[in-house]
């Protein structure tokens, strides 16, 4: 960067990037409040309460975490780690949901060949 002539300028960098994240933040939380109160109160009381996650819901979670901070804190290769957390995750089939399946068989629509 030095060569380049733009040695110095990492703080304006920073200070214009900070900046932008937080004009970005102050907007996307002005339009939150503001729509917030449109929801009606007979709405959020009607709600049905959710249901606690059962084990292969919960997998999921886990494996990301444990993948996050291995990678983080044990400096494991991401790639790799993530490989495996992939792996972990299709063997026990949490990646498919509780309960459910993925079939692949049908799920593409086939188009015929155009007619030469």
């Amino acid at each position: 960067m030095a060569e380049a002539g733009l040695a110095g300028h990492e703080g304006k960098v920073f200070a214009a990037n900070a900046l932008a994240h937080l004009l970005v933040i102050g907007a996307s939380y002005t339009v939150w409040r503001w729509r917030r109160p449109a929801t009606s109160e007979m709405a959020v009381a009607a709600a049905t309460p959710a249901e606690p996650l059962d084990f292969r819901q919960r997998l999921p979670f886990v494996v990301i975490a444990a993948w996050a901070l291995g990678a983080v804190i044990l400096r494991l290769p991401g790639g790799l780690s993530a490989l495996a957390a992939v792996v972990v995750l299709l063997v026990c089939h949490a990646a498919a949901g509780p309960r459910k399946r993925v079939s692949l068989r049908g799920s593409t629509q086939w188009v015929p060949r155009s007619r030469r």
